[in-house]
């Protein structure tokens, strides 16, 4: 996010893998051949998945807002939970040309079945993903006999790229463990090459479910294919509904849940999320504001704690972020962080915890920061007539530090506009004050804990942030400058790392880190 740069919502760049070749004696299937064009209005969960821009690729369903389920060899022999490696979009609906594309921005294999859930983002970064009714998971095994339906945009027999989904129905002829063998019926062919991860559909009174993906097909009847043997493989998914809806769940459409803080002294921070139900789940930082940032295995770091009242600050200058509660009754107390990243690092020796401030009711106003490069964080207030009061930590981890107060610190500041990053990284945090024209602009702390210690210069440091919610400050990197953080429309992080320091507009390019999917 250079000069000109907006620290906002901006295009992502995504990528996957392109469709493998043969597994084992029959290919992916990729159209089908004699089969119906659906109509419009009809399928409005079936995708299209296009890999690195080029017409191939596969077919898949949406099975939750911003989810498509589809065929894990369609990404290549070995995938991961993560970005795909290609640039990969999805279309939805039945006829793919009139809609826009999506971008997929995050695989999530299934461990041992040919069966991958695709994230997918708008390719407009305002703009959510367009709401669609998904397709129920079938819960009862497809039987030996059964009539399922397979759609798909793969080959048909006379066209390349069909530009509209077809759909023809299949027996089925076995059932194995994760399975299914099906023929064709009604004079259609095997699925072709474009149909793979295609919805096998169950009709069950007035609406359908989806049992499988398709897998592999011989390919009979397709468009330049000589081949005689017939039949297809579907991978069985009627056992898979409780896995795609854990992965499935949104981030929290509430931002204050999600905290960075550096636990363990890396100088990297960490991401933090209070669930429903007091716990503090925490990610450790491996990939320094990379797309693979967070690792996936998360420790449960704190209990009982409670949103915009949750507090994670460096005390005592150790490096290592301890956790601050604040109780309904204003007091706030601390517990020492001992151990780093762990599970439970924090010192219940005192199980209340230290009372480190009194008199705070309203725990949006309370705000922690360096504010004299000492290494031990300050904590401060915003009033409700714009004041800010400041005090200063002189004993670091100790029952009520404070040492110094200033009534004034900054005035003409708002309670969640407000924050107090060391955007320079000399050690002294300075402030960023968030405007009605959406833009967030920034004084240097040049003296410390001192009146008046804002350089008079001001630059502008952020644009285009309609809810400051969204915004955080904090070093992903390790370099000693926080970077800017958001919580974008489509509930995922994104980072802007500050290449420049205290400067207009300071940030470099947009990464989007894949983020844990929390309840």
């Amino acid at each position: 996010m250079g000069r000109g740069q907006k620290v906002g919502f901006r295009k992502l760049a995504v990528s996957t893998v392109a469709l493998g070749a043969v597994i084992g004696v029959a290919v992916p299937a990729s159209a089908l051949s004699g089969g119906t064009a659906a109509p419009d209005g009809s399928y409005g969960y079936a995708a299209r998945i296009v890999v690195n821009g080029t017409t191939a690729g596969c077919s898949g369903a949406v099975v939750a807002q911003g989810w498509v389920l589809t065929a894990k060899a369609c990404f290549g022999a070995t995938v991961v939970d993560g970005p795909p490696p290609q640039p990969t979009t999805v279309s939805v609906g039945p006829k793919v040309a009139d809609v826009p594309d999506l971008v997929v921005d995050r695989l999530v294999p299934y461990p041992d079945r040919d069966v991958v859930l695709a994230h997918v983002l708008s390719s407009h970064p305002s703009t959510p993903v367009p709401a669609q009714t998904p397709v129920p998971i079938g819960v009862t095994a497809p039987a030996t006999g059964d009539t399922l339906r397979l759609a798909g945009f793969g080959r048909t027999a006379t066209d390349w790229v069909p530009a509209r989904l077809n759909t023809a129905s299949y027996t089925v002829q076995g059932v194995a463990a994760t399975s299914a063998s099906i023929a064709a019926t009604g004079g259609a062919n095997d699925p072709c090459k474009g149909d793979a991860g295609g919805p096998v559909l169950r009709d069950v009174g007035d609406h359908v479910e989806l049992v499988g993906i398709a897998s592999t097909s011989w390919q009979h009847g397709c468009l330049d294919s000589t081949e005689t043997r017939t039949g297809a493989t579907v991978t069985r998914v009627d056992d898979l509904g409780p896995w795609i809806a854990q992965q499935t769940v949104p981030l929290s459409a509430n931002p204050n849940r999600f905290i960075l803080a550096d636990l363990d002294g890396d100088h990297r921070a960490e991401l933090m999320v209070i669930y429903p139900n007091g716990d503090v789940h925490a990610w450790h930082n491996d990939g320094g504001g990379s797309a693979t940032t967070w690792n996936p295995a998360d420790v449960v770091v704190a209990t009982g704690m409670t949103v915009d009242r949750t507090y994670f600050a460096d005390l005592d200058g150790d490096g290592k972020a301890d956790l601050i509660s604040l109780g309904a009754d204003g007091d706030a107390h601390a517990w020492h962080n001992t151990k780093g990243f762990a599970a439970s690092p924090f010192d219940t020796t005192v199980p209340a915890g230290v009372k480190v401030a009194t008199g705070f009711p309203d725990g949006r106003r309370l705000k922690w920061a360096d504010l004299d490069g000492d290494h031990k964080s300050d904590v401060l207030s915003v009033d409700a007539t714009g004041d800010v009061r400041a005090w200063h930590n002189g004993a670091g981890f100790a029952e009520m530090p404070w040492n110094g107060f200033i009534p004034k610190f900054a005035t003409g500041m708002t309670v969640d506009g407000t924050f107090f990053p060391d955007l320079d990284g000399d050690g002294k945090a300075d402030v960023v004050q968030m405007r009605a024209d959406n833009n967030g602009y920034s004084w240097r702390n040049a003296r410390g804990f001192v009146q008046d210690t804002w350089d008079p210069t001001l630059v502008r440091v952020v644009e285009g942030f309609t809810n400051p919610l969204t915004l955080r400050f904090a070093d992903l990197t390790g370099d000693g400058k926080p970077d800017a953080v958001a919580i974008d429309p489509n509930n995922q992080i994104r980072t802007w790392p500050n290449t420049k320091g205290w400067a207009e507009m300071p940030w470099g390019a947009p990464v989007v880190i894949p983020t844990p999917y929390v309840p």
